[in-house]
């Protein structure tokens, strides 16, 4: 269905960036289920990978959730505890969490292949103009109601 720009400027704000996330989310947990893993999956290997020394699981999870608040941190733990059972992390005897060779690999699968793909879908028919200007727009209103505008990957 198309919009007026009369009638687009009547719709609520909040409806639309929900939809856009409930549908990019999905669209990468579609893409990251091919590995069979979701996007907390994908985050936890990605914070492991950032520690030279490994983490423990609450660590994993702190770092998460400080850059992703409305995530709950008790999925982080079903997350770790999938990877584990799948070889890509391994606990030592102090609980610190490390990439195997096998989540190294995914790591780089997903990185490099798999998550871009993904935004490259979600980015058809979007000009680097018109993707430049949504995030400046959101992070402009983002700031207009006292929310945090940094991002952290």
């Amino acid at each position: 269905m198309e919009f007026t720009d009369a009638e687009l400027l009547t719709q609520p704000m909040g409806y639309w960036t929900g939809a856009a996330n409930q549908a990019i989310v999905g669209h990468i947990n579609a893409s990251l289920h091919q590995l069979g893993i979701a996007q907390r999956h994908w985050w936890s290997l990605y914070r492991v990978s950032e520690s030279e020394h490994g983490l423990t699981r609450e660590d994993v999870a702190k770092k998460i959730v400080e850059v992703r608040p409305y995530v709950d941190a008790s999925v982080v733990g079903s997350a770790i505890d999938d990877l584990l059972e799948r070889g890509w992390l391994e606990a030592d005897f102090d609980g610190r969490l490390t990439l195997t060779g096998a989540g190294s690999t995914a790591l780089v699968q997903i990185r490099d292949d798999v998550i871009p793909g993904a935004l490259a879908r979600v980015r058809e028919g979007v000009s680097d103009e018109e993707f430049v200007l949504t995030i400046k727009v959101l992070r402009r209103m983002i700031g207009n109601v006292g929310g945090n505008t940094d991002f952290v990957p």
